[in-house]
C-alpha cells in the first residue's frame, strides 16, 4: 500500500498539463471569500499535504497559485479524492473563478511545494493566521483536531468581524479542545464582538504554548507575519520553531519561471513554507 507522503510527492507525468475539476459545492465565507469543494473529472484519486498548492486556471483567463484549505486525511480525500480551495476574488483568474458555480469546471494542476512539518504538528502548537491567511492553515487544524494529540491555540485577526473565514467552524473547533483567540482591526457600528480590537500581536503574551514545548505556524500578510515573528522572538521563541508561508511569493509552481526565486531558494518548490531560520539567511532580515 502506497503510503500518504509519497503519493502527496507525486508529480502529473507532465507537469505543464492542466486538470479539469469539478465544482461539486461553493460556500460564501465573506462577500469576497469563496470555498470550492472539488473533484477531478476523471475521478481519479487526488492527495496532497497541508501547506501545498494548486495551479488554478480558467481557460482564456489564467493561472494563479491557490493553496489547499481542506484536512487531506479526510474520509472524502481518501475514498472520494475531494479537496478544498478557498479564494479571495481579487484578481482576473479569482474574479472568474467567482463567476462559475456548482457543477461547472475548471483546471488544476500541481499540488506543489512544501508542507507544514507534520511531526511538529502533532506536538504542542500555536497557529497564528491573518485574513485569508488561516486557509493553508485551516488542514493542519483539522488534521490536529482529529488526532487530539497536543495543545492547539489558534490567534487569528481580520480587518472586521465579517472578514473572518471558517467563522461558523469555530465552535466546533473550540468544542473539540482548540484555544482560540481573535482579534479585528474593527467592529462596524451596532455589531456585537465579544473579542479583542487590535492587532494580532497583542495575543502573544497570552499564549499558553511555550518555546520549550511546542512550535507556531504563521500566514498572512508579510508586514504581520514580520512583527509577529519579531514578538515572538522577544519571548524567547527559536528560528527553527517559528515556521511561516511565503504563499504570496508563489509564482508558476515548477521554478520555470523564476519570479519565486530568493538568492538559491524557489519558493513554489522548496518552499512556500520555511521555518523563520531559513527565511532569515534568505532575506537578511525577519521578512
Amino acid at each position: 500500500m502506497v503510503k500518504i507522503k509519497e503519493v502527496a510527492r507525486r508529480r502529473p507525468a507532465n507537469p505543464y498539463l492542466p486538470r479539469p475539476v469539478e465544482i461539486l459545492a461553493i460556500k460564501d465565507e465573506t462577500p469576497d471569500v469563496r470555498t470550492y469543494t472539488l473533484r477531478l473529472r476523471d475521478g481519479a484519486p487526488f492527495t496532497f499535504m497541508p501547506g501545498q498548492f494548486n495551479m488554478v486556471s480558467v481557460l482564456g483567463v489564467g493561472e494563479a497559485p491557490i493553496s489547499f484549505s481542506s484536512n487531506p486525511e479526510s474520509r472524502e480525500a481518501l475514498d472520494r479524492g475531494i479537496f478544498q480551495h478557498t479564494i479571495r476574488a481579487v484578481g482576473n483568474v479569482t474574479k472568474a473563478l467567482a463567476r462559475l458555480q456548482a457543477g461547472e469546471q475548471f483546471w488544476v494542476r500541481g499540488p506543489y511545494g512544501t508542507g507544514w512539518p507534520r511531526d511538529l504538528a502533532r506536538r504542542d502548537l500555536t497557529i497564528i493566521a491573518g485574513g485569508i491567511g488561516l486557509a493553508p492553515l485551516r488542514p493542519v487544524i483539522l488534521q490536529k483536531l482529529e488526532e487530539k494529540g497536543g495543545r492547539l491555540e489558534i490567534l487569528y485577526g481580520a480587518r472586521t468581524p465579517g472578514d473572518m473565514i471558517f467563522r461558523d467552524e469555530f465552535p466546533d473547533w473550540e468544542a473539540r479542545g482548540a484555544r482560540l483567540l481573535l482579534t479585528v482591526d474593527r467592529v462596524p457600528e451596532g455589531e456585537n464582538w465579544p473579542h479583542r480590537v487590535g492587532l494580532v500581536t497583542n495575543w502573544l503574551q497570552e499564549m499558553e504554548v511555550r518555546p520549550e514545548q511546542g512550535s507556531v505556524f504563521i500566514c498572512g500578510p508579510e508586514i504581520m507575519m514580520k512583527y509577529v515573528v519579531r514578538g515572538l522572538t522577544e519571548r524567547n521563541w527559536r528560528p527553527q520553531r517559528i515556521f511561516v508561508s511565503l504563499e504570496r511569493r508563489m509564482e508558476c509552481g515548477i521554478k520555470i519561471c523564476g519570479r519565486c526565486q530568493i538568492d538559491s531558494e524557489y519558493v513554489c518548490q522548496d518552499g512556500p513554507v520555511f521555518s523563520h531560520a531559513v527565511v532569515k539567511d534568505l532575506l537578511g532580515t525577519d521578512l
